[in-house]
């Protein structure tokens, strides 16, 4: 059992052909403190893809308009998408560069389908900004993955 386990759950069952037995399992909620170092996993994991296929990466710093829309998406005010639309539109308002982005909605950041339009270009400028949300109703929350990168 993990010390560090957010919560554990423990359940007794009885099973005339086998006895008693117990499961106890072990869960990990998601944390403020952990957005920093999930982006810098998140982006080394976009750069060994790339890697794979000889393709460069390299890392841009998160516009403001970014990490404002990962704290609203954290205090469930913005819904990722609508966030990520928002924020591309205003960057591109401004910026001499031309940008797009995706937010990608993970239980795991160890398995997901890795977005193939990352992988296309030769050079790839990316900012990577991650939070969470547990959307109502819903027992468990989700990581918030934003990827914004330049497409000029």
């Amino acid at each position: 059992m993990r010390p560090d386990a957010d919560i554990v759950a423990i359940t007794a069952y009885h099973d005339n052909s086998i006895g008693f037995g117990a499961a106890i399992v072990a869960y990990d909620l998601y944390h403020r403190d952990q957005h920093a170092a999930v982006a810098e996993s998140m982006y080394g994991y976009i750069q060994r893809e790339r890697a794979k296929k000889s393709r460069r990466t390299t890392a841009l710093a998160p516009p403001l308009e970014l990490r404002d829309s990962a704290e609203e998406i954290l205090a469930g005010r913005r819904e990722p998408h609508e966030a990520i639309e928002t924020v591309v539109r205003k960057v591109n308002a401004r910026s001499a560069r031309r940008f797009a982005g995706l937010a990608l909605e993970l239980s795991s950041t160890k398995a997901f389908d890795f977005p193939s339009v990352l992988l296309e270009p030769e050079s790839l400028d990316c900012a990577v900004v991650v939070t969470h949300t547990r959307k109502p109703g819903e027992a468990w929350g989700e990581w918030v993955i934003f990827v914004m990168y330049a497409v000029d």
